[in-house]
């Protein structure tokens, strides 16, 4: 995904993203609303994940992931 911005009307406690069992995952210029300290994603058996400028998280490369909140 590349330049997209994601905003609720009705405040939602769930994850923006949430990728389960995905391969290559590449997020660029992604800006996601989330509530209070909650996270932006959710990871469940993913590989290869990559994250570049989407605020307000640190870009990363995660080459395997059981399981992980960002």
């Amino acid at each position: 995904m590349r330049d997209i911005e994601v905003r609720f009307i009705k405040e939602d406690l769930r994850p923006p993203f949430w990728l389960n069992d995905v391969a290559r995952a590449d997020f660029q210029h992604v800006k996601a609303q989330r509530s209070g300290d909650g996270a932006t994603f959710l990871l469940q058996n993913v590989s290869d994940f990559n994250m570049h400028q989407c605020w307000p998280l640190p870009d990363m490369r995660l080459d395997r992931v059981d399981t992980k909140k960002l």
